[in-house]
Protein backbone atom coordinates (compact mmCIF):
# COMPACT_ATOMS: atom_id res chain seq x y z
CA UNK A 1 0.00 0.00 0.00
CA UNK A 2 2.74 2.46 0.95
CA UNK A 3 4.69 1.65 -2.21
CA UNK A 4 1.61 2.34 -4.32
CA UNK A 5 1.01 5.66 -2.60
CA UNK A 6 4.65 6.64 -3.06
CA UNK A 7 4.54 5.68 -6.73
CA UNK A 8 1.35 7.63 -7.29
CA UNK A 9 2.79 10.66 -5.52
CA UNK A 10 5.92 10.51 -7.69
CA UNK A 11 3.85 10.31 -10.86
CA UNK A 12 1.68 13.18 -9.72
CA UNK A 13 4.82 15.20 -8.96
CA UNK A 14 6.07 14.68 -12.51
CA UNK A 15 2.63 15.60 -13.82
CA UNK A 16 2.69 18.88 -11.87
CA UNK A 17 6.34 19.85 -12.46
CA UNK A 18 6.17 20.02 -16.26
CA UNK A 19 3.41 22.66 -16.47
CA UNK A 20 4.98 24.43 -13.48
CA UNK A 21 8.33 24.63 -15.27
CA UNK A 22 6.77 25.76 -18.53
CA UNK A 23 4.75 28.44 -16.75
CA UNK A 24 7.90 29.69 -15.05
CA UNK A 25 9.74 29.84 -18.38
CA UNK A 26 6.89 31.76 -19.99
CA UNK A 27 6.53 34.20 -17.10
CA UNK A 28 10.09 34.90 -15.92
CA UNK A 29 12.42 33.48 -18.61
CA UNK A 30 14.48 30.33 -18.74
CA UNK A 31 17.34 31.49 -16.52
CA UNK A 32 15.20 32.61 -13.60
CA UNK A 33 12.94 29.59 -14.12
CA UNK A 34 15.97 27.33 -13.76
CA UNK A 35 16.93 29.05 -10.50
CA UNK A 36 13.35 28.80 -9.22
CA UNK A 37 13.22 25.09 -10.05
CA UNK A 38 16.56 24.60 -8.27
CA UNK A 39 15.13 26.27 -5.17
CA UNK A 40 12.04 24.07 -5.46
CA UNK A 41 14.23 20.96 -5.46
CA UNK A 42 16.16 22.27 -2.45
CA UNK A 43 12.86 22.66 -0.61
CA UNK A 44 11.90 19.08 -1.49
CA UNK A 45 15.14 17.59 -0.14
CA UNK A 46 14.33 18.10 3.58
CA UNK A 47 10.85 16.70 3.00
CA UNK A 48 12.33 13.59 1.40
CA UNK A 49 14.89 13.25 4.19
CA UNK A 50 12.08 13.31 6.76
CA UNK A 51 10.58 10.20 5.15
CA UNK A 52 13.72 8.07 5.57
CA UNK A 53 13.34 5.39 8.21
CA UNK A 54 16.13 4.54 10.58
CA UNK A 55 17.73 1.20 9.85
CA UNK A 56 17.35 -1.49 12.43
CA UNK A 57 20.27 -3.76 13.15
CA UNK A 58 19.68 -7.40 12.26
CA UNK A 59 19.90 -9.85 15.12
CA UNK A 60 22.90 -12.15 15.00
CA UNK A 61 22.25 -15.48 13.30
CA UNK A 62 19.41 -14.21 11.11
CA UNK A 63 19.23 -16.12 7.82
CA UNK A 64 20.30 -13.97 4.88
CA UNK A 65 18.46 -14.81 1.70
CA UNK A 66 20.43 -15.10 -1.54
CA UNK A 67 19.26 -13.43 -4.74
CA UNK A 68 18.21 -16.72 -6.42
CA UNK A 69 16.23 -17.68 -3.29
CA UNK A 70 14.53 -14.29 -3.25
CA UNK A 71 13.63 -14.57 -6.95
CA UNK A 72 12.21 -18.06 -6.45
CA UNK A 73 10.10 -16.83 -3.56
CA UNK A 74 8.94 -13.76 -5.49
CA UNK A 75 8.03 -15.81 -8.58
CA UNK A 76 5.49 -17.73 -6.50
CA UNK A 77 3.71 -14.54 -5.46
CA UNK A 78 0.84 -13.12 -7.55
CA UNK A 79 1.76 -9.52 -6.70
CA UNK A 80 5.22 -9.96 -8.21
CA UNK A 81 3.76 -11.02 -11.56
CA UNK A 82 1.20 -8.19 -11.51
CA UNK A 83 3.97 -5.69 -10.86
CA UNK A 84 6.14 -7.13 -13.66
CA UNK A 85 3.18 -7.04 -16.04
CA UNK A 86 2.39 -3.43 -15.14
CA UNK A 87 5.99 -2.28 -15.69
CA UNK A 88 6.22 -4.19 -18.98
CA UNK A 89 2.95 -2.65 -20.17
CA UNK A 90 4.13 0.82 -19.15
CA UNK A 91 7.44 0.40 -20.97
CA UNK A 92 5.83 -0.84 -24.19
CA UNK A 93 3.09 1.78 -24.17
CA UNK A 94 5.63 4.54 -23.56
CA UNK A 95 7.83 3.25 -26.37
CA UNK A 96 4.87 2.88 -28.72
CA UNK A 97 3.66 6.39 -27.93
CA UNK A 98 7.11 7.83 -28.71
CA UNK A 99 7.36 5.91 -31.99
CA UNK A 100 3.89 6.98 -33.10
CA UNK A 101 4.37 10.62 -32.07
CA UNK A 102 7.59 10.85 -34.08
CA UNK A 103 5.79 9.74 -37.24
CA UNK A 104 2.99 12.27 -36.92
Amino acid sequence: MALGIAGAAGSFGQFVMLPYGQTLINQIGWHDALLTLALTVLLMAPLAAALVEKRRHEPAGLHKQSIPEALREASRHKGYWLLCTAYTYAAFSSCSFRCISRRI
